[in-house]
């Protein structure tokens, strides 16, 4: 009995997993490649640990110095300059479609999701922005003095003495 099973599952694999399937000279299986470049990054401007890939691996984004400042380039394209991005914090939403991070002007901080500036505050906390499982939303904890807030989708909760993370 196990010999029969054996030859039945062995004939069923080799059935599906054969070079050449009904007698013709083609793969059984083929894969479909395709390659598309999306930038050609100046190594000299190029700030390393700020390099990022989305996670359906179709975007990169990072940061480099331009004119004394920072910028973001996403898939070639630059954004707007700043006086710095906040280390480590590009993040792409799940899908891969939403691009977000800290940045800094003067004494100022921001957020930018998909190029957009959010308000001005006296600072962002570490590790933020995030984006929600779904990608749909953002959300980050900001300093306007002494006080706290958290921001989602770019409106402000009620000031705060501390805001845990849970």
């Amino acid at each position: 009995m196990r010999k029969e099973i054996f030859l039945a599952v062995f004939l069923l694999w080799a059935a599906c997993f054969s070079p050449v399937h009904a007698g013709q000279d083609q793969p059984a299986f083929s894969r479909k490649k395709q390659e598309k470049l999306l930038d050609k990054i100046d190594f000299s401007a190029f700030i390393p640990e700020s390099f990022l890939v989305s996670p359906d691996s179709r975007h990169i984004a990072y940061v480099r110095r331009w004119n004394n400042k920072q910028v973001v380039v996403r898939d070639g394209r630059r954004g707007r300059e700043y006086d710095s991005i906040g280390p480590h914090t590009l993040r792409f939403s799940a899908d891969g479609r939403h691009l977000a991070y800290a940045a800094r002007r003067g004494e100022k901080f921001l957020v930018v999701v998909d190029g957009r500036e959010g308000k001005e505050y006296d600072a962002i906390a570490a590790g933020d922005p995030v984006f929600s499982p779904d990608g749909s939303r953002v959300a980050y904890v900001a300093w306007r003095g002494d006080k706290r807030l958290v921001v989602v989708d770019g409106r402000e909760s009620p000031l705060y003495d501390t805001v845990m993370r849970g």
